[in-house]
């Protein structure tokens, strides 16, 4: 859960934990369910408070499905909301960072842009494939220039000895 901090309109809520719903992109406020009080209410990024690393973990998927879907306008607000961290290393189950899933499933060149501060260019899968592979094999030159200028190399090789440019 999140805590709820800084309301002004509901203060009795402040330091209350609360469960992150849903994002509204279009009025920029998360849907939370307040514990203990059966209501949801609309809040602002900065009135909540990541309290444990399940939340955190929470957050890193969020942002890695907005990575991978090309939501670069919804992911510009995850990481605007969340605290500083590596967010684009965060990883799907098979090892896949956020940065990878931006550069090869969406193709999105601003969401690569938002990642890389907040990435490892080089952190790998665990067939050893990192996001330079996987913008090679999705076929954007566009991330797979922004990777390059990152410091991403077209020589590392994956785990059967592939490169980005074999």
């Amino acid at each position: 859960p999140v805590s709820l901090r800084d309301l002004k309109s509901r203060p009795e809520l402040n330091g209350r934990p609360a469960l992150l719903m849903e994002w509204h992109a279009s009025a920029g406020r998360w849907s939370v369910e307040v514990a203990g009080a059966r209501e949801q209410i609309r809040v602002k990024p900065a009135n909540i408070a990541l309290t444990d690393m399940e939340q955190i973990n929470e957050v890193g998927m969020a942002i890695w499905d907005a990575s991978r879907d090309g939501h670069d306008r919804r992911l510009a607000k995850l990481l605007a909301s969340s605290p500083p961290g590596p967010w684009g290393d965060v990883a799907d189950g098979a090892g896949s960072t956020a940065l990878a899933a931006a550069a090869s499933a969406s193709k999105n060149p601003k969401c690569v842009s938002l990642l890389l501060p907040v990435s490892d260019v080089h952190k790998a899968n665990g067939f050893g494939s990192n996001a330079v592979h996987r913008a090679a094999e999705g076929g954007s030159a566009e991330c797979l220039q922004l990777l390059l200028d990152a410091g991403g190399s077209p020589h590392a090789p994956d785990s059967q000895g592939q490169t980005p440019l074999s």
